[in-house]
């Protein structure tokens, strides 16, 4: 995250797959297709960890690399949590103000809870509906339905 660079493992052995300074210091990552999703933390990091500008979903193309933005590129947080919600969407959590998002295929966010600071990397089970959330400052997990 605090380089710009997303890791890859290949026989055993780390090496840096892409480092770019718009990855926005890049936190939560999943492949969906041809593309791999970012959550970034946003840019100009601070001392403190906070952000001049929150972050917002980015789409990297597997075959060149080539890197965009979802949607209109409007902040949502300090993104850290990265999930897929079954239905074209994402779930995505905000480190710093505890806020759980989905974001749609367009990119829009819409806040679904309001929590402490330090959500985390969330878990999501489809099949029964669930999230759940490790809450790192408080030492919990929180855990509810998306029905």
């Amino acid at each position: 995250m605090l380089d710009n660079s997303i890791y890859k493992m290949e026989d055993g052995n780390f090496s840096i797959w892409l480092q770019e300074e718009a990855l926005q210091h890049p936190n939560g990552l999943q492949v969906d297709g041809n593309q791999l999703l970012v959550a970034p933390w946003g840019k100009e990091l601070q001392e403190d960890f906070t952000t001049k500008v929150p972050g917002h979903l980015l789409k990297v193309n597997l075959s060149d690399k080539s890197i965009v933005t979802l949607g209109s590129g409007d902040p949502i947080g300090n993104l850290d949590g990265l999930e897929s919600d079954g239905k074209n969407g994402w779930y995505v959590t905000d480190w710093m103000s505890g806020a759980l998002y989905r974001v749609d295929a367009d990119g829009q966010a819409e806040l679904l809870m309001d929590m402490n600071q330090g959500s985390a990397d969330l878990g999501v089970i489809n099949s029964e509906s669930m999230i759940l959330v490790p809450m790192m400052m408080d030492n919990t997990v929180i855990g509810f339905s998306t029905r």
